[in-house]
């Protein structure tokens, strides 16, 4: 098994190679989309946004703040981590996973809880929510809500996954950045972000060209969101149903998205994964079922989900369950107090 998995790679590096060379106007087109996307709305929408939260991030990473202690409490996490759950709930994807990399590389806290924090402290931040979200709705407070839901749906996700018992205070080594160094990391950021959307871009042109267009237009902006989100956001535009647009973006958000899980295992590398993906799916279950409940208080009665939204929300919450057993069952043996 293991000699037929090193081939796996590189028979799809040759199959892609094979595929642009006789496909390469598909490939063309998809990345010309793609530019022009990051240069007329992911730019403009995110770069500022970019700039102001890095700089809030690396003010607020200093303090430990107590005020917080009862959302750590609920969230299971030890005291002197608030600074990893405030890069986790306003830096955007992957600031959190990256900030919790390397407090595990310093020695700051013990990979079990590490990998555990990996399931609920990456979030989509303030940038991508006001600056991507704000202008696929008329109303502004539904961005405000939309933040809100996910950071809500975090820290029930932190509350339901499994985790150690007598877990000792933590001590995080501090950072402080300047203007400049959040100026340059905020380039940083909007590069790469720029650079996977072009590649997703061009997976969504072939992926358009063959099939995706068979399927019903609602599924399509779905399938776009789950390969990548910010396509998958700028997408959002062609459901016409309010309320729907609303719990599809909600789910959206708080699941990432296979482009920000292969950008949070890239930072994860030496740690892992653990469970990130996990914590996403319940978190993306929690987000739908709380945005179906707000979606009714935000939109006029022709314009929210039908009724059949509280059938979906029973199943989300027994899939919420069935996961939830199976993570207990395969992973509590796993965590341990954490080792300072």
């Amino acid at each position: 098994m293991r000699q037929h998995k090193r081939y796996i790679v590189p028979i799809g590096a040759i199959c892609g190679l094979f595929i642009l060379i006789i496909d390469a106007k598909t490939a063309i087109g998809g990345a010309q989309e793609g530019v022009q996307l990051c240069l007329q709305t992911l730019i403009p929408s995110l770069f500022p946004f970019f700039v102001v939260s890095g700089f809030f991030c690396s003010t607020f990473a200093d303090l430990n703040m107590r005020i917080l202690n009862p959302v750590m409490r609920l969230c299971h996490l030890p005291n002197g981590s608030s600074p990893l759950m405030i890069a986790g709930f306003f830096g955007g994807y992957p600031v959190g996973a990256k900030v919790i990399a390397e407090s595990y590389q310093s020695g700051c806290i013990g990979s079990a809880e590490a990998r555990r924090m990996l399931g609920f402290c990456s979030n989509a931040g303030p940038a991508f929510i006001f600056g991507m979200i704000r202008n696929q709705f008329q109303q502004p407070v539904v961005s405000w809500c939309l933040m809100l839901i996910v950071i809500v749906s975090a820290i029930l996700t932190g509350y339901l996954l499994p985790h150690s018992k007598g877990a000792e205070p933590i001590h995080l080594q501090k950072k402080s950045a300047g203007f400049i160094q959040n100026f340059n990391s905020s380039l940083q950021a909007i590069a790469a972000v720029c650079g996977w959307v072009i590649l997703f871009r061009v997976i969504l042109a072939f992926l358009d060209r063959w099939f995706l267009w068979l399927l019903p237009v609602n599924l399509q902006v779905i399938v776009s969101g789950i390969l990548e989100l910010s396509n998958g956001c700028i997408e959002l535009y062609k459901i016409n149903n309010d309320g729907l647009r609303f719990v599809i973006a909600a789910g959206m958000l708080s699941l990432g998205g296979l482009c920000v899980y292969l950008q949070t295992a890239s930072l994860t590398a030496m740690l892992g994964a653990g469970l990130y993906f996990p914590g996403k799916i319940i978190q993306c279950l929690i987000s739908i079922i709380l945005s179906g409940i707000v979606q009714i208080l935000l939109f006029d009665a022709e314009c929210r989900v039908p009724n059949a939204m509280i059938l979906l929300s029973v199943a989300a919450i027994f899939a919420i369950l069935v996961i939830i057993a199976t993570l207990i069952k395969n992973n509590s043996r796993n965590f341990r107090p954490i080792a300072v």
